[in-house]
């Protein structure tokens, strides 16, 4: 019990520090290229995700910012993967029906677009989107 209790705890501390940053963004006008990685990382770290991303939509649904945390490394996200994933994939779904989407295995869910520049894009993962 005292494991879930600090578990939740770390959690909770963790939306905090975020909703912090996002206030901070508010009242400071900060860069949103400077903030969201930072919660991005967070969120990863809070997580113990392998891997995160981040996609920002402008009006007309089509990516205006968008990140990427792999291996300790933040990439900036653009060109014809990220354009397929938003108009076909399960980031496509989850925008179109308005609902989030958890996937315990990548490989068993048809919505799931490998990335084929990752080496390990085909290896079983759980997806939150």
């Amino acid at each position: 019990m005292m494991v879930t209790g600090n578990r939740e705890a770390s959690r909770l501390q963790t939306l905090y520090v975020v909703n912090d940053i996002l206030k901070q963004v508010v009242a400071e006008g900060l860069d949103i290229d400077a903030v969201l990685p930072r919660v991005l990382h967070i969120s990863l770290e809070e997580l113990g995700a392998f891997s995160a991303s981040i996609i920002i939509l402008n009006e007309r649904q089509k990516p205006e910012h968008a990140w990427y945390w792999h291996d300790g490394l933040l990439e900036v996200h653009d060109g014809p993967f990220l354009e397929k994933v938003v108009e076909e994939g399960l980031f496509a779904e989850a925008i179109r029906d308005t609902v989030p989407i958890i996937i315990d295995d990548t490989r068993s869910d048809d919505r799931w677009i490998p990335n084929e520049e990752l080496a390990d894009s085909h290896e079983p993962w759980s997806v939150i989107c």
